[in-house]
């Protein structure tokens, strides 16, 4: 995943002195006493404002035209995510995105804590990924000077924004450095995974099974499917419930035969669902997503 800054935070992490390191699992952003320096005058600045603008306010109180006053924004940094993987958005659920929203994560309404770490972990969404309530318009003034004008057209993955207010922590008036860690949390998508198995006799007995039968596979018969390369027949195999795809699949389901002479198990483990290979079901099974698997035995 790529991190990248706004201009604005280009130009605060330059003033300001501050470091990006990246790593395999997302940035961190580092610091000096000039750096708390810079970030305080800032947000004195903005304080200043924000108290000159509540008197401007309370003064006009019953003026329609208070309300149109610009509140200044406290300093921030501002990355737009983009994914180095090409099949990103079919191994993990990024909230169907219309041309006219994407998501924006902004630690100024955190309410969320990672519960399994020992410190202080927030997350930048509300739920526990990203979904439906994190999304806004891309015309949204909170998107202002973020999106050029390639990216409202081929929109990051996600805006994150990060304030450094005094109201949520971030004192660079005292001593220490301020030290905060948030995480992002992108689900993966799940599908009914249908398993298409050629090359065996029409008659053979066959089936799916899962050894821990946490999931069940229902055997569709032996017959043509619309959506394979193949035209000839398999044995289809769909499993009752959606299975979660991943980049790295942790399920070990298996192919056996049965016979006069007992199970014999033919493939173990089967292969998991490709993230880039789905079709949508057909008559009442429209809004059925599935992830064929398919095997010549």
């Amino acid at each position: 995943m790529g991190f990248n800054m706004s201009a604005a935070s280009h130009a605060l992490m330059r003033n300001a002195g501050l470091v990006i390191r990246e790593s395999a699992g997302g940035i961190s952003v580092y610091g000096d006493d000039k750096s708390k320096a810079a970030i305080n005058a800032l947000q004195i600045e903005a304080d200043a404002q924000e108290t000159s603008i509540a008197k401007t306010v309370s003064l006009k109180a019953g003026d329609s035209s208070a309300g149109d006053i610009e509140t200044p924004s406290q300093p921030s940094l501002t990355f737009k995510l983009v994914s180095k993987d090409a099949l990103f958005s079919n191994y993990t659920h990024v909230e169907k995105q219309s041309g006219e929203t994407l998501p924006y994560l902004s630690n100024l309404s955190l309410n969320r804590v990672d519960s399994n770490r020992a410190d202080e972990v927030l997350w930048l969404h509300q739920g526990e990924g990203v979904a439906q309530q994190d999304l806004v318009a891309a015309d949204s003034p909170r998107l202002d000077g973020v999106l050029n004008r390639k990216e409202r057209w081929v929109k990051p993955v996600a805006v994150v924004r990060i304030e450094l207010a005094k109201k949520i922590g971030f004192d660079f008036s005292s001593n220490d450095w301020i030290g905060k860690e948030y995480q992002i949390q992108f689900l993966s998508p799940s599908r009914y995974w249908m398993y298409c198995i050629y090359g065996v006799a029409q008659d053979s007995q066959l089936e799916v099974s899962d050894p821990i039968n946490e999931y069940v596979f229902d055997y569709l018969g032996f017959k043509s499917l619309d959506h394979s390369n193949s035209s000839g027949a398999a044995h289809l195999f769909k499993s009752q419930q959606r299975i979660s795809l991943r980049k790295r699949s942790p399920y070990r389901f298996q192919l056996n035969r049965t016979s006069d002479f007992g199970t014999q198990m033919l493939i173990n483990p089967l292969p998991c669902a490709q993230c880039h290979e789905m079709f949508v079901g057909d008559g009442a099974a429209q809004e059925e997503i599935y992830a064929p698997i398919y095997l010549n035995v």
